[in-house]
């Protein structure tokens, strides 16, 4: 099991039936669902951070990546989904293992 660390939040009644509902239907405990659509949540958030940082022109593409934490060959992909143009430099990149 993962160590975990305790946080409390309030949330509106529509959330609260939701994460119940998902509870339900996925046979989790009400805070292991709320952790794993917080996890989702929090990995989404952080590569669309990134996208837009990117789109701006605020950072490289393999500070976009690390922002994201995905490899800098994910992070092409996701640009590419959003039809984000970016520029691909090799000699800037390094070579990733998978």
């Amino acid at each position: 099991m993962k160590k975990t660390e305790l946080i409390t939040i309030r949330t509106t009644p529509e959330v609260a039936r939701t994460l119940k509902k998902l509870t339900n239907l996925e046979s989790r405990t009400l805070a292991d669902e709320a952790r794993f659509v917080i996890e989702i949540g929090a990995k989404e958030r952080l590569k669309e951070i990134a996208m837009d940082s990117y789109r701006r022109g605020l950072v490289t593409l393999e500070k976009a990546s690390e922002i994201a934490e995905v490899g800098v060959w994910e992070m092409t992909e996701i640009l590419g989904t959003e039809k984000i143009p970016y520029n691909l430099d090799l000699t800037a990149v390094k070579i990733e293992k998978k």
